[in-house]
C-alpha cells in the first residue's frame, strides 16, 4: 500500500507544472503529509526584487486541484491583512520575510488534493504574478515532508522500467512489420502435383 501511495505521489508530481516568472518566483514543498486532518500549514516562499525598506503589497491565492479552484485569497501589506475564504476551508495567513505561512483548517479526507500557491506583487509596480508547482496533501501518521531521496529512488526505479517497456514495444512493432513484409501477397497458380 505504501508503494502504491509513493507511486501515486510520483505520478501527481510529474503531472504538476510550474511557470516561473522572471522577477517573482514562488516555491512550495512537493508534498506534505498531515496527521491532523482538521488543520495543516502550507508554506509559500517567494522571491521579489523589493528591498526590505520598500513597502510591498502581495496577494496570495491558494488554489486546489488540477482545475485550480480558489480556496482562499489574501492581500498582505506592511499595514494590513485581508483574507477571503471560499467554500468549506478557512485560511489564516502569517507573513515571514520571503515566506507566507497559510494555516488551512476544515480539511476532510475527501479534500485531499494538490494545493497551489499563487502570489501577485501588487505594489510597487509593475504587477507581477507567479504560481508554485503545487503541494500534494495526503494523510500521514505523523507530520512529515517528502524527502528528496525517496522521490529520486522512485524515479530511479520507474525510469528504467519505462525505458524497457518502450524498447520492448519498438522491438515488437518492428518484428511485426518485418513479418508482414516477408509474406508474399500475390497468389501464383501452380500446377497440381500427383502423388508418387
Amino acid at each position: 500500500m505504501a508503494l502504491l501511495r509513493c507511486l501515486l505521489l510520483a505520478f501527481l508530481w510529474m503531472c504538476m507544472t510550474g511557470r516561473p516568472s522572471v522577477g517573482l518566483n514562488v516555491s512550495q514543498p512537493r508534498c506534505l503529509g498531515v496527521s491532523n486532518m482538521n488543520e495543516f500549514a502550507l508554506e509559500c516562499e517567494h522571491s521579489t526584487n523589493v528591498s526590505s525598506d520598500d513597502v510591498a503589497e502581495l496577494a496570495l491565492t491558494i488554489l486546489k486541484g488540477l482545475n485550480k479552484s480558489e480556496v482562499c485569497r489574501g492581500v498582505i501589506s506592511s499595514t494590513e491583512l485581508y483574507i477571503t475564504s471560499y467554500g468549506q476551508l478557512n485560511c489564516q495567513f502569517q507573513q515571514i520575510p520571503n515566506k507566507i505561512s497559510v494555516i488551512i483548517s476544515g480539511l476532510h479526507s475527501s479534500m485531499i488534493d494538490i494545493y497551489f500557491c499563487k502570489i501577485e506583487l501588487l505594489y510597487p509596480p509593475p504587477l507581477e504574478s507567479s504560481e508554485g508547482s503545487g503541494t500534494i496533501i495526503y494523510p500521514s501518521s505523523k507530520d512529515m515532508k517528502c524527502s528528496r531521496f525517496s522521490f529520486l529512488l522512485i524515479m530511479g526505479i520507474l525510469t528504467p522500467v519505462l525505458i524497457l517497456c518502450m524498447i520492448n514495444i519498438i522491438f515488437l512493432t518492428t518484428k511485426s512489420k518485418m513479418k508482414t513484409a516477408n509474406v508474399n501477397p500475390v497468389y501464383e497458380h501452380m500446377a497440381p502435383t500427383r502423388g508418387r
